[in-house]
């Protein structure tokens, strides 16, 4: 039957539904505002930062645990072996081949881009072998050749004559006379025992000093031509037995003979202050950077010929003028008191336009990319060079791989990691120079820091770090956190070893202070490929070598991965380096607040002023400094802006402690300050005579 309804229940149908839909309508109203409510919180609760962890987090522990244990002793050794097997100088196709082959080796182990950078710039090469010849007897006349083959050392038939860079050709004549080292106090010294080196040919031996300024001193002292040698005392000290000579020990044979750039620039002299690219202009005169009379290197077996039965002086020399050439009494002539007569020497070079190569790899950050933490050594070398630069060459390709690795698994740096394979460092780092005058701008806004390895591993005994004032603290702070091979603490053996060093000199370490706070971080000179960096884009540089007293096959055709079997034989040592140098970077890619200590910078600027004062005042007599004067007036104002400088640079450190991390904006403004701390002390127009040098 149907069913008929009466009046009342059709009235409460409709009412019931209207007061379901009422409570549904409150319902979602309330979970509206909650969720609101909930994101309103949220958002207050907390300063707004990218989503993204890298902005609030610095090292991960399994990214610095990786990078520890994934750098290979055996690959260092691998890579250091292949680099090394064949001459490479730079201009030459050895070096093309062994740019591509680092960038192929970057690309394969994950950088996120690799290119190669060409440069134009003006090289050096001999044209024929340097001669020697004696007027009085022609049988001593000999010619500068290639060192010899040794045992198992082979010499190639490509490596480059023995040569002095950038020396003009030439035939000069003259009575031989002996410098020491070619100082000007050398030549002073010279003078007090009445000794003229005008037209003279001069004989220096090579150390205390750039061989490019002994050039310049003696054509500044009117000698006519100059000989560099290699005295045993600092290639085979002590008279060593034939079996402590290379290739049977660690010391340089006769026959070894250091080949080396005499240009004072740093770059390409035909560019100052510009990139050698294809369309530059180019200044032809170098006269104030390249030497003006022929230079002639040579192995202290070919020198003793030279030296020997040179006329003895009015005086005896002192211990500083005698070096340890076996049965060779040095005087300093001029002449010889036998027939052997005037000394005539022949150089035969020639400068041409070169092209070559830097290879630039990168690992993109992912919140600060467009800010540049950098390492990189140069490549080439003037013959196989395993230590200079296959060291530190090896120690890149090394770092390159691991955090190749790192980025294949997910990690991404904060800031951008730039790997430098830099050409043309042995003839005045000019790969390095040219890349930076073409990146100036940008690295003046965006670089934090440079991290040189050139000779990352010349020995085994003590590390020497040079770095700018605000890069101190974090490698001390990394070698504390890595065991020596023989399980010793880094940072213990570093600042051990390096105070009985400062012992062997003669210190007084009962005296706090003398030689600072061990282990001691040195100030930098331009010395590498950092000296850009540093002198013209203001950017904080740092250069890490692990040394021995002496390093004997330095620039000769005896610089080969044998070499190392007497002081790294497993390459241990090269994995402590590159653990060194990895946690560095690590830390100035990673960290959220840059570790730039800016009052350790203003304390070190400080020791600086306070050496140079100290210097000035015991060199000149007392009264003339008790008068005062320009100097004195100029050192207490300095102080005086130094100690303003100190007070603003604690106050940064301070705000290090107080920033808020998740206040992204913050934290940037803070890293900016940090990173460009060093360019305050830029002069644009660069020092009176050198543009370059800012």
């Amino acid at each position: 039957q149907r069913r008929v309804h009466g009046p009342n229940e059709r009235e409460e149908k409709p009412k019931s539904l209207i007061k379901r839909y009422k409570c549904c309508l409150i319902a979602l109203v309330v979970v509206m505002v909650t969720f609101v409510i909930g994101i309103l919180i949220g958002y207050f609760s907390h300063p707004r930062y990218p989503l993204h962890y890298k902005a609030y987090t610095g090292v991960e522990s399994w990214v610095r645990n990786r990078l520890l244990s994934d750098i290979d002793a055996y690959r260092l050794k691998f890579i250091n072996k292949e680099m090394s097997k064949k001459p490479h100088l730079a201009g030459t196709l050895g070096n093309r081949d062994l740019a591509d082959y680092v960038a192929g080796k970057w690309n394969r182990a994950g950088l996120d881009h690799v290119e190669i950078k060409k440069y134009n710039v003006l090289l050096s090469y001999p044209k024929q072998p340097g001669s020697v010849k004696f007027s009085g007897d022609s049988n001593l006349d000999f010619t500068v050749e290639n060192e010899r083959s040794i045992g198992l050392e082979e010499i190639d038939s490509d490596t480059v004559l023995p040569y002095a860079a950038y020396s003009p050709s030439g035939t000069v004549t003259g009575d031989v006379i002996y410098v020491n080292y070619g100082r000007a106090e050398d030549f002073d010294f010279l003078k007090q025992l009445g000794i003229n080196p005008d037209r003279k040919i001069c004989v220096a031996r090579f150390g205390r000093g750039f061989r490019g300024v002994k050039a310049h001193e003696a054509a500044a002292r009117k000698c006519v031509g100059l000989i560099v040698y290699s005295d045993p005392q600092g290639v085979a000290p002590g008279n060593p037995p034939p079996s402590a000579l290379h290739p049977d020990g660690v010391y340089l044979p006769p026959t070894g003979v250091q080949r080396g750039t005499y240009n004072l620039h740093t770059g390409d002299p035909q560019t100052p202050g510009f990139p050698s690219t294809d369309y530059a202009y180019r200044k032809t005169n170098t006269s104030n950077v390249f030497p003006s009379i022929p230079v002639i290197p040579m192995g202290y077996g070919q020198a003793k010929i030279v030296l020997e039965q040179l006329k003895p002086g009015n005086e005896s020399l002192p211990t500083s003028w005698i070096g340890e050439i076996a049965g060779l009494k040095y005087n300093t002539g001029p002449g010889y008191g036998t027939t052997k007569g005037k000394v005539t020497i022949e150089t035969n070079n020639v400068n041409v336009v070169k092209e070559i190569y830097n290879v630039i790899g990168y690992i993109y950050g992912s919140v600060e990319s467009d800010r540049y933490v950098m390492i990189g050594s140069h490549r080439d070398s003037w013959v196989r060079g395993a230590i200079d630069a296959g060291s530190g060459t090896t120690l890149l390709m090394e770092l390159a791989r691991v955090f190749g690795g790192l980025r294949k698994d997910g990690w991404s740096p904060r800031r951008t990691l730039m790997f430098e394979s830099w050409d043309g460092e042995e003839f005045g780092m000019l790969g390095s120079a040219e890349w930076v005058e073409e990146y100036q701008q940008e690295l003046a806004a965006r670089g934090v820091a440079y991290i040189n390895v050139d000779m990352a591993v010349w020995g085994n005994y003590s590390l020497q770090v040079k770095a700018t004032g605000n890069l101190q603290d974090i490698v001390t702070s990394a070698a504390n956190e890595i065991q020596t091979p023989e399980g010793e603490n880094f940072r213990d053996v570093w600042a051990r070893r390096q105070r009985e060093r400062d012992m062997r000199k003669g210190g007084n370490m009962t005296v706090p202070g003398e030689y600072g706070v061990y282990p001691h971080v040195y100030t930098v000179s331009p010395s590498s490929d950092f000296a850009h960096f540093i002198n013209y884009a203001g950017v904080s540089v740092m250069d890490l070598q692990l040394q021995a007293a002496l390093v004997p096959t330095y620039h000769t055709a005896y610089d080969t991965h044998r070499y190392f079997e007497f002081i790294d034989p497993e390459f241990h040592y090269h994995r402590m380096m590159a653990q060194l140098a990895g946690l560095t970077l690590l830390r100035l890619v990673d960290d959220v607040i840059l570790p730039l200590n800016v009052d350790g910078y203003a304390a070190t600027v400080f020791q600086l002023i306070n050496g140079i004062d100290t210097d000035y005042k015991i060199t000149k007599n007392v009264s003339e400094w008790s008068k005062g004067g320009i100097y004195s007036d100029l050192v207490e104002n300095l102080k005086d802006s130094l100690q303003n400088l100190s007070v603003a640079a604690r106050k940064l450190e301070a705000t290090k402690k107080t920033i808020n991390k998740y206040d992204t904006m913050a934290v940037r403004r803070l890293n900016d300050k940090l990173s460009s701390f060093e360019r305050n002390f830029i002069i644009p127009l660069g020092i009176t005579g050198n543009p370059t040098k800012r």
